[in-house]
């Protein structure tokens, strides 16, 4: 019986390279601007993640907007 091994090599991800995902997360106290998400696009953040609750907010109401503006 032979065992074989296989080494999976990571690439670095570092700040000069820019070799890693970039994400944005959003609330209902995030600016809520289509200006905001061109701004992020600027700088490869292409994955947002919408918060849908924030005690005290109509949370729909800010979860629906957001979501509206990241997906344009």
């Amino acid at each position: 019986m032979t065992q074989t091994t296989t080494t999976i090599q990571t690439p670095p991800r570092t700040v000069t390279t820019q070799n890693y995902p970039r994400m944005a997360y959003c609330s209902a106290i995030t600016t809520s601007t289509p200006e905001h998400y061109e701004h992020l696009k600027k700088f490869g953040i292409s994955t947002v993640s919408v918060c849908l609750h924030v005690s005290g907010f109509d949370y729909h109401k800010f979860a629906t907007i957001h979501t509206d503006l990241a997906r344009r």
